[in-house]
């Protein structure tokens, strides 16, 4: 992905073309779209008020032995997973979540992520304090310029990878 769009050529700048400076002018785009999951709809399952003792029962019911004859690893996987799914829908309780979900940025990392909430943390106590305490002001700035040095080598990994 190119952060520059339509780079274009005005008419040279001096008297003569040989000391001449050529004009270039683009588009820069500083900021991507993020993508939106519009109406989305995820299922979360309370695990904590499940019942257990129903749980339990469901996979005591079953005979292992003859699920798993002849089997590889895979398969045998694939059948536990399919009775754990079974289980979980009759007697782990969900809740609907609805809206809209947006999708991190693909360089957005999680050091990045960490020091950003540094980085609002360390501004929510400059705010309270007023910016009057030096040191405290000091490791804010420094927690920044992190950030944005962090930010700059994401994004710009990110695009020698895509």
């Amino acid at each position: 992905m190119n952060r520059v769009d339509s780079i274009k050529d005005s008419p040279p700048l001096g008297g003569t073309i040989s000391k001449a400076h050529l004009v270039l002018s683009w588009e820069y785009n500083l900021k991507i779209q993020s993508e939106f999951i519009p109406n989305y709809k995820k299922v979360k399952y309370l695990y904590n008020k499940a019942d257990h003792a129903n749980i339990s029962e469901f996979f005591n019911g079953i005979d292992w032995v003859r699920e798993f004859k002849d089997k590889n690893v895979q398969e045998s996987y694939g059948i536990l997973l399919n009775y754990y799914n079974k289980a979980c829908e009759l007697y782990v309780p969900k809740i609907d979540i609805f809206g809209e979900i947006r999708l991190k940025e693909k360089w957005f990392t999680h050091g990045i992520k960490s020091n950003m909430r540094k980085r609002l943390n360390l501004w929510r106590a400059n705010q309270s304090s007023k910016w009057s305490n030096q040191s405290l002001k000091r490791v804010y700035e420094a927690i920044k310029r992190k950030c944005d040095k962090e930010i700059k080598k994401g994004v710009r990994d990110y695009e020698k990878i895509s």
